[in-house]
C-alpha cells in the first residue's frame, strides 16, 4: 500500500513538472488604424513587452500598426485577448494629442506583448517608453524622450533635444541638432553626432535638418552616459 502511495505521488509530481517544461501556447493578431491631424503632433507610446518603431512620413495622419502576441499561462486566454485588442486597440487621440499602448486593464496586460510601427508627421515631438524591448526612432521634430527597462535604442535625425535612457542595451544617437542625454545602466553608448539649428537664410520649406552646422558633444563619466 505505501508502495503504491508512494508511486503516485512520483507520477503526480512528474506530471506536473511535464507541463511546467512544456511551452506555452501562444495566440497572434495585429491591428492597424490611421488618425487624421493637424498641425503638430504629440505622440505618448508605451508597450511593457515588445518594440517601438516611429518615423516620419506625410503630413497630416498618423498611421500604426499593432503586432500583438498573447501566451496561455494559468488559464488565461490569449485567443480572447488578442481579440479583444484587435477590435479595441489602445489608441487614444484628444486633437493632435496621441496616447498608444496605455491599458489600464492588469488582467489585460498580463501575458502580452505588442510590438507598434507608428508613421508620423515629420513635426511631431514624442514620448516613448519599454518596459522590455528595442526602440528605432528616426525623421522627427522632437524634442524626443526615449526610455526602455532592457532594450537598444537607436535613433536619429531629430531635429531638438533627445533624452534616451535604457537599463539594460545600447544606445546609438545618430544627427541631432539640439542636446542629447544619453544614458545607459549596463550596455554601450556610442558618442552622438549632434547638428545645430539651420541657419536663420534657410529657404522656407526645407527640411529642418538640412545645411546644419556641426557642435560639440561632451561626455559626463559620472552621469554613465552622454550629455
Amino acid at each position: 500500500m505505501k508502495t503504491q502511495t508512494k508511486l503516485l505521488v512520483w507520477v503526480a509530481l512528474l506530471g506536473l513538472a511535464c507541463v511546467q517544461c512544456l511551452p506555452a501556447l501562444a495566440s497572434e493578431g495585429s491591428f492597424q488604424r490611421t488618425l487624421q491631424v493637424s498641425g503638430p503632433v504629440h505622440l505618448d507610446v508605451t508597450t511593457g513587452s515588445g518594440t517601438i518603431q516611429v518615423r516620419s512620413g506625410g503630413s497630416g495622419q498618423v498611421q500604426i500598426t499593432g503586432h500583438i502576441k498573447a501566451t496561455n499561462w494559468f488559464g488565461s486566454n490569449a485567443e480572447d485577448k488578442v481579440k479583444h485588442l484587435q477590435d479595441n486597440p489602445p489608441i487614444q487621440q484628444s486633437g493632435n494629442d496621441i496616447r498608444i499602448g496605455h491599458i489600464d486593464d492588469p488582467e489585460l496586460r498580463r501575458n502580452v506583448s505588442i510590438s507598434y510601427e507608428i508613421v508620423v508627421p515629420a513635426q511631431t515631438e514624442a514620448m516613448s517608453h519599454t518596459g522590455s524591448g528595442s526602440q528605432t526612432i528616426s525623421g522627427i521634430q522632437g524634442p524626443l524622450e526615449a526610455s526602455t527597462g532592457s532594450g537598444n535604442l537607436k535613433i536619429s535625425d531629430i531635429g531638438n533635444t533627445v533624452r534616451a535612457d535604457t537599463g539594460s542595451g545600447s544606445i546609438d544617437v545618430d544627427r541631432v541638432k539640439g542636446n542629447v542625454r544619453a544614458k545607459t545602466g549596463s550596455g554601450s553608448s556610442t558618442p552622438p553626432t549632434l547638428q545645430a539649428v539651420s541657419t536663420p537664410n534657410q529657404a522656407a520649406g526645407t527640411s529642418p535638418l538640412s545645411n546644419p552646422r556641426p557642435v560639440q558633444c561632451v561626455r559626463t563619466p559620472d552621469q554613465g552616459g552622454w550629455t
